[in-house]
């Protein structure tokens, strides 16, 4: 499989290693439709089936439009470029609040653990966050 095709997901944060490709409504519905094989053809590159439950699709349609509003504060798949294959995924729970602290979660599949993705993408997001100057704090959600 290719690469990402960052002209139908727009919003990719890229580290050395990594693209973090938010969770587009289109993509969530089909994630939500459990077909692994067809999220593969919408991202472009090979996901696990794995990897389909560990992303809460409903809620976070429901939540989307919202955060739409406020910029791109949403989950994202965890796409290890190179290979054209995702090994997690990584997000906000919400945009930052009133004293610029934002709450981040992520999980990776456990096939991927200690290759350092899970550090690289949170040092990407937290970059693409400081960025936006409305951040200052980060909480984790566990």
């Amino acid at each position: 499989m290719g690469s990402v095709d960052t002209g139908s997901m727009t919003d990719v944060v890229r580290s050395a290693r990594l693209d973090l490709v938010a969770l587009t409504p289109e993509l969530l519905r089909v994630i939500e439709c459990g077909d692994a094989e067809r999220v593969s053809e919408v991202l472009g590159v090979e996901v696990p089936p794995e990897f389909l439950p560990t992303i809460p699709a409903r809620a976070l349609l429901d939540r989307l439009p919202v955060e739409l509003a406020r910029g791109r504060w949403c989950s994202r798949a965890i796409v290890v470029r190179a290979e054209g294959r995702v090994v997690g995924n990584i997000g906000f729970l919400a945009p930052p609040d009133a004293d610029g602290t934002v709450r981040l979660e992520y999980a990776l599949l456990e096939s991927e653990l200690g290759r350092g993705y899970a550090s690289e993408a949170v040092g990407a997001l937290q970059a693409w966050a400081m960025e936006t100057g409305l951040v200052r704090m980060f909480r984790w959600a566990v």
